[in-house]
């Protein structure tokens, strides 16, 4: 006997989702939650039930069934931010996330790895190379024993005995929901980088990747669980990641972060399983997925297809880092809407609170924080330019130059201002407006009529096309800006 959302609803109660749970010897027995009786002082109606229906009433003792799937399904639908949802997507998903819950990453279990791909390091002579180890604070031995432990025990790593030796360094990481403070073990492999023989597989653009989000509805991410250690070292090149800490010489049998070649394995990897579903459904960054789809059976359908094919490449999803059906979703440090690309509130809260800078390195910080969106700011090279000036060997700093001043204020201001980037549409007319004085190019582009072909219109106020800035080296400052002034 099974009773639907949608009888509650005839009845005039109000939709629980409820869960069927089973006896273990007589699975026929099927158990109504009391709680969806009670919650509105509920009845069954007996007109509704089968003749070879049997209702028992009794006290349960969970113990006594069988609830394998419940013990699985109740910690992982828990990390689920469900706030956004309705009863009816809320549903759909949970089906969803039940049907796969092995491709879902449980915390205090090993993590296992992909069989399609084994990440080769090829250097360009077999010379073992040794870096000495850093010293990093004592307050942090203890982190960095309990990191090494926990790779043993999930074979990530093992001892060594190879004459390769890499340092170790700690970082920190965002802080869990709690606030507790976390860290980074990070190996510097530079040293055998620059042996490394460099993967050309291409990496995405991320503008490009962004660029054809347009026009959804929905948008699901998936973060995979530590992503690069569910691929395995071929094991002629393990030794090559020996590394040292106190007390200890290990390699890595999975995929360590820190290796030039790993982004481009792990790319080919992606490419490689979801390749019928990317530009349809989907688009990979590394280990970042977002799946899009204009309605919601399209979207559950979509993320069937992905949940599907990581299930048989054996990976595994991060579930408590990943958002499902969202109208708005972080990806690639933006925000993804309907309407268009904003810049990542939290980045932008840095930017406003960013102290003047006073040194070189302070600039360099500064603008490679405003310069990840750049495209945002008309002009951004020109109103940089009295910043950029200061990176120059030869100029001396000073914090107190008005111009300086009036630069750093004018980056700030624009960012917060929340602009929306329009999604471009290939199929109608762009005018290509482009500008040039005596050291900085500009340029944009925006859709003929713009506000009689896309659906935002109420936007149209923040709503920009993508702005291109570029410096004038100084060996092309002769060169004339008068032809550079034109609209195509």
């Amino acid at each position: 006997m099974f009773f639907e959302n949608e009888t509650i609803n005839k009845n005039k109660y109000r939709p629980h989702d409820s869960e069927l749970i089973y006896f273990k010897e007589e699975k026929d027995k099927k158990i109504l939650s009391e709680g969806i009786l009670n919650a509105e002082n509920g009845v069954i109606d007996i007109n509704l039930v089968s003749e070879d229906s049997h209702i028992t009433t009794q006290k349960v003792d969970h113990n006594n069934f069988s609830l394998i799937e419940e013990k699985e399904s109740k910690p992982l639908l828990e990390q689920i931010r469900t706030d956004h949802l309705n009863f009816e997507e809320k549903r759909e998903l949970f089906k969803l996330i039940r049907k796969y819950l092995d491709i879902f990453y449980k915390e205090n279990t090993k993590l296992t790895f992909t069989s399609v791909i084994k990440h080769e390091i090829r250097t360009t002579d077999n010379i073992p190379i040794h870096t000495k180890s850093y010293r990093y604070p004592y307050i942090h031995k203890n982190e960095v024993q309990k990191q090494i432990q926990e790779m043993l025990d999930n074979k990530i790593i093992r001892h060594s005995n190879s004459p390769y030796s890499a340092p170790i360094w700690i970082v920190a990481k965002k802080a869990d929901a709690s606030g507790k403070p976390k860290w980074r073990l990070v190996i510097d492999y530079r040293k055998l980088n620059e042996v490394t023989i460099d993967d050309r597989y291409p990496i995405p653009n991320i503008d490009e990747i962004l660029d054809k989000l347009g026009r959804c509805q929905y948008f699901t991410t998936l973060d995979l669980a530590k992503g690069f250690h569910q691929i395995e070292i071929k094991e002629e090149d393990v030794h090559k990641t020996a590394f040292t800490v106190e007390g200890g010489h290990y390699e890595f049998l999975r995929m360590p972060f820190g290796l030039k070649t790993a982004p481009a394995t792990f790319q080919r990897l992606m490419n490689n399983i979801l390749k019928d579903y990317i530009n349809k459904i989907c688009l990979v960054y590394l280990d970042d997925i977002i799946i899009f789809s204009t309605s919601l059976q399209e979207h559950i359908n979509s993320i069937n297809l992905i949940f599907q094919r990581l299930q048989e490449a054996n990976l595994k999803v991060q579930l408590d880092k990943s958002e499902f059906l969202k109208k708005e979703t972080e990806f690639l440090g933006h925000i993804v809407t309907p309407s268009g690309i904003k810049a990542n509130p939290k980045k932008i809260e840095c930017v406003k609170n960013f102290p003047i800078p006073k040194t070189p390195k302070q600039i360099k910080q500064f603008l490679g924080l405003t310069g990840y969106y750049r495209k945002f700011i008309k002009d951004y090279s020109m109103i940089a330019k009295p910043m950029t000036r200061y990176l120059k060997k030869d100029i001396k700093m000073n914090i107190n130059d008005p111009q300086y001043i009036e630069s750093f204020n004018t980056l700030r201001t624009l960012l917060t201002h929340d602009p929306i980037l329009a999604y471009p549409n290939f199929s109608k007319k762009f005018t290509l407006t482009t500008d040039a004085s005596n050291f900085a190019l500009g340029a944009n582009s925006r859709l003929q009529q713009m506000q009689a072909i896309l659906p935002w219109e109420q936007y149209y106020h923040k709503i920009i096309i993508p702005f291109a800035t570029q410096v004038v080296l100084s060996m092309n400052m002769s060169a004339t800006t008068a032809p550079s002034r034109k609209n195509f």
